[in-house]
């Protein structure tokens, strides 16, 4: 009797950056984890496992469907076959998730692709086909600059029950820059609200007639005399987390809210425009959504979108039965709770081992919550961990998690974001970080104490100090 088992990557890749970046950072993961294998080889354009039917992996992801072995049943062999595709599945689920589709079967070989199509996909390894598509494809999603810019991503469309919104013109994988847009208009919010509506009304004098209607055009949730400010306090977003200098945008400004959003909108301050990335996958059609909120239940959510921005929130957060929306409000509530312990307790010595269980736990909920898609709080979890470990001496530690955070603020944010640059440099340097403050040595360790040679599991339970 045979035995057969692999995983599929399902969706498949596509060669968009994100995908490409996260291929890259696969492969080098199982290069590092069998170095000293030397059952496993680099050949030109794959990595080829010398054992059972000799499964292989391609240096190019968007050509990878399977990666798999038929074994003889009970023997020596099935066991060192298992070992391979059990460990490379378990690399392949720390980056892609819930992509990888693992399978076991006894007699005919199995899983999600035919076999005629992944025999296909197998034959394409022996050619490299790189240089074609970076000519062909010169400019990624992620390289946008500012929205004047080709952009077939997105359409402005008619939402029922929203009046205008975006949906996605194509599909779109997690990391991609949707859109990248020039303020149409900047205030500061701090004037008093007479002298702001005179500021705007000089400012609009300089607009174009064409701009002037689109600003016009933004629904207004607070009408009155100073009808200017009423439409930038329902439209416009601050120039960065603590900024009080606000814009509004032709084409951001539209994008609708969700409680469980596909993208995530951040001002980038060294391009001086407002981004817009996909923090899960879009199907082509799909309303694009950013969140306008921050926490809390689904009916204190309502209660906060309803005072600032006029409508009732029915998206699929905030429309579950009700004993799911009880156990959403909850996770919810843990999560705010989380936060706000770890960010106000996690240096005091005496509580360190806990406080990373909070980041860990907080990570888990945001997993739940967010059906896999956590977007920038899983960054900001992420960093409270770094910031943990730094202020304990463990260099090793916080580098993975400073590594950990600096990936998901580049899908967030972009790989030209201030934020994800200034992570990056902390996950090779932790001790670079001035701001926190050296707690004590008690977990001192260097960076390059960093485990190795590892399967994943064992690697986060040494990550989260569990027997320690």
């Amino acid at each position: 009797m045979e035995k057969a088992a692999g995983f599929d990557m399902v969706p498949r890749l596509t060669t968009t950056l994100v995908d490409r970046r996260n291929w890259d950072e696969f492969i080098t993961q199982v290069q590092d984890h069998y170095k000293d294998d030397a059952q496993v080889e680099l050949i030109s354009n794959y990595i080829l496992f010398k054992v059972g039917e000799y499964p292989r992996l391609p240096l190019e992801g968007h050509k990878f469907l399977r990666f798999s072995s038929r074994f003889p049943a009970r023997t020596e062999s099935t066991t060192s076959m298992e070992s391979y595709i059990n460990t490379v599945s378990g690399i392949a689920k720390l980056t892609f998730g819930g992509r990888i589709c693992h399978w076991t079967k006894l007699g005919k070989l199995n899983g999600y692709y035919d076999w005629g199509v992944v025999w296909e996909s197998l034959k394409s390894y022996k050619q490299s086909d790189q240089s074609e598509a970076s000519t062909s494809n010169p400019t990624s999603s992620n390289t946008m600059k500012n929205d004047d810019s080709p952009n077939t991503m997105h359409k402005v469309m008619n939402i029922p029950g929203k009046g205008k919104g975006l949906t996605a013109a194509v599909n779109i994988s997690p990391g991609a820059r949707v859109l990248c847009e020039k303020p149409l208009l900047l205030y500061r919010s701090e004037l008093p609200p007479d002298e702001l509506q005179a500021d705007l009304a000089k400012k609009l004098k300089s607009l174009s007639r064409d701009e002037q209607r689109q600003f016009c055009a933004f629904h207004n949730n607070f009408p009155g005399k100073n009808s200017f400010v009423g439409i930038v306090k329902t439209n416009a977003m601050p120039c960065g987390e603590i900024s009080t200098i606000g814009a509004v945008y032709s084409t951001i400004s539209r994008i609708n809210h969700s409680c469980l959003p596909n993208c995530y909108s951040s001002w980038n301050r060294n391009l001086g425009q407002q981004t817009v990335h996909a923090i899960r996958p879009i199907l082509t059609g799909q309303e694009i959504t950013i969140s306008y909120v921050h926490g809390g239940t689904s009916t204190d959510r309502k209660a906060e979108l309803m005072e600032g921005f006029g409508f009732e929130c029915g998206c699929g957060s905030c429309s579950l039965p009700e004993s799911e929306q009880r156990l959403s409000d909850i996770h919810r509530e843990h999560i705010d709770s989380l936060n706000s312990v770890v960010v106000d307790i996690f240096p005091i010595a005496r509580d360190a081992n806990h406080n990373l269980w909070r980041c860990r736990r907080l990570l888990e909920l945001l997993d739940e919550e967010f059906e896999g898609y956590p977007g920038i709080w899983a960054a900001v979890a992420n960093y409270d961990a770094f910031q943990i470990c730094l202020s304990h001496g463990d260099l090793a530690r916080a580098s993975v998690f400073a590594e950990r955070s600096y990936k998901v603020r580049v899908d967030c944010q972009g790989e030209d974001s201030p934020e994800a640059q200034r992570v990056k440099s902390f996950a090779s340097h932790p001790e670079n970080n001035g701001d926190v403050q050296i707690w004590s040595k008690m977990w001192k360790t260097k960076k390059r104490s960093v485990l190795k040679g590892v399967d994943p599991e064992q690697f986060e339970q040494w990550l989260w100090r569990e027997y320690e």
